[in-house]
């Protein structure tokens, strides 16, 4: 679950909606978690907005704010693998395209002039 290559505000921001959704759980301020995780309140208000430019966080932050969340941070990893599952890739959607233009293509040529 490191950080990788490229920014997916799909996956990121199921990572965010999970952080927000147990700090509401939890009924806990930013600051709270902030202290609780050893991170700044900016950077979890971030998260949770979807804001931050870069890929999954580290694991040593995703373990920090499952311990101020006080769950597993497998819960995290199942969380980003149910995004990347439930996401269309770039390849699905250029494959989908490919297959629209194929159907269009053949209409006009089976459509007389």
């Amino acid at each position: 679950m490191s950080s990788g290559k490229g920014f997916r505000p799909d996956v990121d921001l199921h990572f965010g909606e999970e952080v927000a959704a147990r700090k509401e759980e939890l009924g806990i301020s930013f600051d709270e978690l902030a202290q609780r995780a050893g991170v700044s309140r900016t950077y979890l208000q971030d998260i949770t907005a979807g804001r931050r430019g870069h890929s999954w966080p580290a694991q040593e932050l995703v373990d920090r704010i499952a311990i101020g969340l006080e769950v597993d941070a497998d819960h995290f990893t199942i969380t980003k693998a149910r995004a990347l599952l439930e996401e269309p890739t770039v390849i699905d959607v250029a494959y989908a395209k490919v297959k629209s233009v194929r159907k269009l293509r053949a209409k006009t040529r089976a459509t007389p002039a």
